[in-house]
């Protein structure tokens, strides 16, 4: 009997230590479960990062959003803008240096607000990016060419990207007619303007018709034919043309307050008197506080 006792005893003990063991486990399990998560997976320098963010000033005018909602409830909204999260690779400087920084370390859905200084931003104000110009610009009327020009293969196929070929006739944008290879010879492609005496052509940039007047040996002379008082519609405003004997005079009227790209960058018409007009190349935002609410959605980890 005492025997029996015993051998009770010992199958409830490792019971027990059975289902002591088993609490342990689910404990565990359970405390793994509930334990927050602590992600590594936050924003670095060449991530690639998807982000929504409001722009505004320090009155609070709204500015900028890729936020559709936003920019409709700022009067903000245009249908030329795709209203969606910015795409950027961090460290690239592919934007303004302190809405990049501000990304690094943060985790998708984050949100952050930031406030920036000009120099953080677009920079302060710089009265040197003010740009007086001519309103006048003045073209000679005849235009004078050489018959035939001469390129190195390596040039005739870094220019027109592809091998010459002996009497090949072909076109290019850069023309308004056709190019034909003369001469493969020691390495020196020789190529003539394919165009007769009293034709009309539109040379590439202008508005008007133009005339090969004369060709001599390997001098072709083309006059340019404008309409004098003609007036032009560019991206900057209006521009008359003025037609002399020797030149042709083109006298700009630009939009007061137009933004315009120029070889500068784009560029604000300030004003404009008789003879000049002034651009101005800072930058809208340049000298301002900018405040942006930034949302990470989206980390593409490098």
């Amino acid at each position: 009997m005492e025997k029996h006792k015993k051998k009770t005893r010992l199958r409830w003990d490792r019971i027990i230590i059975a289902i002591v063991v088993l609490l342990i486990i689910v404990a565990g399990v359970f405390y793994l479960v509930k334990k927050p998560f602590k992600s590594s997976n936050v924003a670095k320098n060449g991530d690639i990062v998807y982000v929504d963010y409001i722009g505004t000033l320090e009155n609070g005018t709204i500015f900028d959003t890729s936020i559709q909602e936003e920019a409709v409830k700022a009067n903000l909204f245009s249908e030329q803008k795709q209203y969606q999260p910015l795409q950027f690779n961090i460290g690239q400087n592919q934007l303004i240096p302190g809405f990049e920084n501000a990304v690094i370390g943060m985790k998708v859905n984050e949100e952050k607000t930031i406030k920036l200084n000009p120099k953080d931003a677009y920079g302060e104000y710089d009265e040197t990016r003010i740009l007086t110009l001519p309103r006048t610009q003045e073209l000679n009327r005849t235009i004078i060419i050489n018959k035939t020009f001469e390129l190195s293969t390596e040039q005739f196929i870094q220019f027109f990207q592809k091998e010459p070929t002996q009497d090949e006739i072909f076109t290019v944008q850069q023309f308004p007619w056709q190019l034909k290879i003369i001469s493969t010879s020691n390495n020196i492609i020789k190529i003539e303007h394919q165009i007769s005496k009293g034709e009309t052509v539109i040379i590439p940039g202008t508005a008007w018709n133009s005339t090969i007047d004369d060709i001599k040996n390997n001098e072709v002379q083309i006059k340019q034919n404008p309409v004098d008082g003609q007036e032009i519609e560019t991206p900057i405003g209006v521009d008359k043309v003025k037609v002399e004997s020797k030149v042709i005079k083109i006298i700009s009227t630009p939009r007061i307050g137009e933004t315009i790209q120029t070889v500068f960058g784009n560029a604000k018409v300030l004003s404009m008197n008789e003879t000049t007009f002034i651009l101005d190349l800072n930058s809208p935002l340049a000298g301002k506080t900018l405040i942006f609410k930034i949302i990470l959605r989206d980390i593409q980890k490098a």
